[in-house]
């Protein structure tokens, strides 16, 4: 059975690696650390879940921003899951689910499968 995409937005690199060796049991997963990194990938792949630090490290964008703007070309199915260490998501209705820092990685994982089997259900 081939397994389903994750892609993974994190900015921080040790957590991007805990990530990626985390979810490789379950997912084929692909990290960006950055945004051109971030839109690289989505302009050739469609991943069934992806990780979105909102936080991440640049001066013109944020997380949010580049979800908002993949789902403004309503060209995407993925999954979108924010992760931040802030209290509150301003852009709470751009994502399937959101996580505050520090995460309980199974919990999330339970999640993902959970949101990535309802688009299974719902597609048939």
């Amino acid at each position: 059975m081939t397994k389903k995409k994750l892609f993974i937005l994190e900015d921080d690199v040790i957590t991007a690696e805990m990530y990626a060796h985390f979810f490789s049991e379950y997912y084929d997963v692909s990290v960006a650390n950055n945004v051109k990194s971030f839109r690289d990938y989505f302009k050739n792949q469609t991943p069934d879940a992806a990780i979105i630090d909102i936080n991440i490290r640049d001066s013109h964008y944020d997380g949010a921003f580049l979800v908002k703007e993949l789902k403004d070309l309503r060209l995407n199915r993925t999954k979108f899951i924010a992760v931040t260490g802030y209290q509150d998501l301003k852009s709470a209705e751009l994502f399937d689910g959101h996580f505050k820092k520090p995460i309980d990685l199974d919990h999330l994982n339970h999640y993902i499968q959970d949101q990535i089997n309802q688009e299974s259900v719902d597609s048939h």
